[in-house]
């Protein structure tokens, strides 16, 4: 229901579309999201009676399905909002009798004015493309572990400052469980901030890229009012250049930006260089001693000592034999014996393979 109200909205923009990629990429997710909901219905439906009576996912992936359908449809509004006020600049500088048709007012002067300063210092924290990654792990697929985890749901409810840590091996699932928090949060209209570290991604391992990104985020959170008072004051004390780390963190403990309880999720810090990673620990820590953060770190097994300077209080341990494994390999199966990839001359061979599948998967 939600899908078919939002996307004639969407489709009534279409004069927008060609000028951003942006909007046409959230576009696409957004329809992703809608024909993988089609497929699970049609799924659902070719289910025995029994089988859909004793389903017990079945709301926790609607849940997951409805949160796709909210987040893309919020990026995409953001990206028509930002497209109309470039739409009136670009028309104010080709033609200078429109522009003073649509601008007119000192107050759409001044608005624009405002746009436009805060965008430059925006760019001044960080210009990296950290929906990208989110975007691209997101789509790997979906898990509903952390939602019966204790630590996770203590960590997420509870009054002032603490530290989850998403522990795991290799491939176990943790980017997918963390980017599967951000939506989850995001559903619960918190302030959410993330960063995703990709070890083919070198500027995504630096710890002023994670700060700068981390705060352009936290002043993208913001009332307008309140953002454009603090980029006025930051704007007039700092140079035109690239804000140094020690800068940024300044700006993360400022009363404005912790007004609220933010939720700071970062994956992979153990893909930082030894370096890197001891520099962002000691900020995070400075940040734990506030009651505005709770922050929620992911790395790999065994390389634990990343948390070595905060105070963990919760710890999630991915386990190696994941329902999530099953639930995949089934899913795959429905999958491809739909669209005909896949042909069983033996009903038998499903449950051989499938047991193989999983034995072998070593929680990956």
């Amino acid at each position: 229901m939600n899908a078919g109200r939002r996307a004639p909205r969407h489709q009534a923009m279409a004069m927008l579309y060609p000028r951003s990629k942006e909007l046409r990429n959230s576009l696409y997710e957004y329809f992703i999201v809608v024909v993988r909901l089609c497929h699970h219905v049609l799924g659902f439906t070719r289910k025995s009676t029994i089988s859909r009576l004793i389903s017990t996912t079945a709301q926790a992936e609607l849940d997951a399905f409805r949160a796709g359908l909210d987040t893309w449809s919020g990026h995409i509004n953001d990206e028509i909002i930002l497209l109309q006020n470039q739409l009136l600049c670009d028309t104010a500088t080709e033609q200078g009798s429109i522009r003073r048709l649509l601008v007119g007012s000192w107050e759409e002067q001044k608005f624009q004015k405002r746009l436009k300063k805060r965008l430059n210092f925006l760019d001044r924290c960080s210009t990296y493309s950290y929906m990208h990654p989110w975007k691209q792990i997101r789509k790997r697929g979906t898990t509903s572990l952390f939602a019966s985890n204790a630590g996770y749901q203590t960590w997420k409810d509870s009054y002032g400052p603490s530290v989850l840590a998403i522990l795991g091996k290799l491939g176990a699932g943790k980017s997918v469980t963390v980017a599967n928090l951000v939506d989850q949060l995001h559903l619960e209209k918190k302030n959410v901030v993330y960063f995703f570290c990709r070890h083919d991604i070198a500027q995504s391992l630096s710890a002023r890229e994670i700060l700068g990104s981390i705060v352009r985020q936290c002043i993208s959170l913001l009332p307008t009012e309140t953002a454009d008072v603090l980029v006025n004051t930051l704007y007039a004390s700092s140079s035109p250049t690239l804000l140094d780390s020690d800068a940024l963190a300044d700006i993360l403990m400022l009363p404005s930006i912790q007004e609220e309880t933010i939720y700071l999720l970062l994956d992979g810090l153990d893909e930082c260089d030894r370096p890197d990673w001891e520099i962002l620990s000691d900020y995070l820590q400075k940040l734990q001693g506030t009651t505005s953060w709770k922050l929620c770190l992911s790395a790999r097994t065994g390389t634990e000592d990343v948390f070595e300077n905060l105070q963990v209080k919760h710890k999630f341990l991915i386990p190696e034999d994941s329902p999530d494994i099953s639930r995949y390999i089934e899913s795959e199966f429905e999958r491809r014996i739909a669209n005909n990839s896949l042909a069983l001359s033996d009903e038998r061979l499903r449950g051989e393979i499938r047991d193989a599948l999983e034995k072998h998967a070593k929680g990956m």
